[in-house]
């Protein structure tokens, strides 16, 4: 579908109607909305129609099979119940609307709404899909505007995006984009995506991947500064690669032939589950940005590696939002945490793991919100006393005990 999409002179969308049975206003028989017009003595007035709303508000672009029509095709004609848009890499014309360029306001007009339907529409130049280093383009911020949308089924998650993925010659697992970065000559699988809602869990896909659940998902880019923790990768026929020697190994495998499994090796921690309310009440010192939470939204504590305070880590469930006694209750005694970033002060995350079988499964993210300058003796009497620090202190510090776990 990329090549043909890319290929194409032309591509028709249809951005009215709920369905395809809608068919396009003004062909055939469905009729298009008219523009409104009024006279006040001797001037007349028209409706100025907006196209970037008009896109943004359809059926089209909340389904996740169109989202390559946009991104690949050269030219695209767009209609809408009001009128049709041509749109290219070089310019966008409304039918509804003149304008010669022959004032300042006509050219600031028309560029600032051309604008606007890009970013509703966002298109891959040729240079984007002939680039060597395709992270310069950001797949992060694709896969983001891509999660947003709906698919009839469930299975089509990674099959409604690949035609971006081959595009720009992007080599993935699962979904997962593999991350080169130079500084360390190294390449990776940045796990620490976040959900933004929760969604309904896909069981077709692995947990610690964006397509193994529904939703809106955010994603970040790793840093050559960041602590990584080693990933390898599970073939069809039950051995173990890393991600470098898999990829320098192309000519061997195949991405689609890797399996659910990754072998994931790094420091792990259990955390201490607390709700904003609680964090609130019991603190005299309240961080400015919690007073802005929601007093259901669960939070992790834990204690600085280098012993010099502790964290507070905002918590983002995969599937759907839990209460802090739930996490504490069900998985305080199994659940275990892995580091996947722990640099710089705004770069600690970690992901949430719960035990299945003898695999784990990711079940969300921790991301680093606030700094803790208390001592230990302050939180043993503010935040329940041994309750609290009954962990062993390798457990309960951010960059905690090493080990390899399975994740499925």
């Amino acid at each position: 579908m990329d090549r043909i999409y890319a290929q194409s002179q032309l591509c028709i969308i249809a951005a009215a109607g709920a369905s395809s049975n809608y068919g396009l206003p003004g062909v055939g028989h469905r009729a298009r909305t008219p523009q409104t017009r009024m006279s006040i003595g001797n001037i007349n007035l028209v409706q100025q129609y907006f196209p970037s709303s008009m896109v943004l508000q359809s059926t089209w672009r909340s389904r996740g099979w169109t989202f390559q029509e946009g991104c690949l095709a050269r030219r695209q004609l767009i209609f809408t119940d009001e009128e049709v848009i041509f749109l290219c890499r070089e310019m966008c014309k409304q039918e509804s609307l003149f304008l010669d360029n022959t004032s300042d306001w006509e050219g600031e007009r028309d560029g600032y709404e051309e604008q606007l339907l890009r970013e509703v529409i966002p298109s891959l130049t040729k240079q984007d899909m002939h680039r060597a280093d395709y992270t310069d383009i950001s797949i992060q911020n694709l896969l983001a505007e891509y999660t947003r949308r709906q698919l009839s089924f469930d299975t089509d998650a990674i099959n409604a995006f690949q035609g971006i993925f081959q595009a720009l010659s992007v080599r993935h697992c699962w979904g997962m984009p593999f991350e080169h970065l130079p500084d360390e000559d190294e390449t990776t699988i940045a796990l620490d995506w976040k959900s933004l809602q929760g969604g309904e869990r896909r069981e077709s896909f692995p947990s610690w991947s964006w397509a193994g659940s529904r939703g809106e998902s955010l994603f970040r880019k790793p840093s050559a500064d960041s602590s990584i923790c080693k990933i390898e990768l599970s073939l069809a026929y039950g051995t173990w690669l890393t991600v470098k020697d898999y990829i320098e190994s192309h000519t061997l495998h195949h991405d689609n032939k890797l399996g659910k499994l990754l072998r994931v090796t790094g420091c792990t921690s259990r955390p201490h589950f607390v709700d904003g309310r609680r964090l609130r009440k019991d603190l005299s010192r309240v961080p400015p940005l919690l007073e802005h939470e929601d007093g259901t939204q669960t939070f992790a504590i834990l204690k600085r590696s280098d012993n010099a305070g502790y964290w507070i880590y905002k918590i983002y469930m995969d599937l759907k939002p839990v209460r802090s006694e739930q996490l504490t209750h069900e998985l305080s005694n199994s659940m275990t945490m892995l580091v996947c970033r722990e640099r710089g002060w705004n770069e600690g995350s970690h992901i949430i793991l719960s035990p299945a079988g003898g695999h784990f499964r990711r079940i969300g993210l921790a991301v680093r919100f606030h700094e803790l300058t208390f001592t230990e003796k302050d939180l043993r009497w503010k935040l329940g006393g041994h309750k609290f620090l009954r962990r062993t202190d390798d457990e309960f510090k951010s960059s905690g005990m090493k080990r390899t776990i399975i994740l499925e």
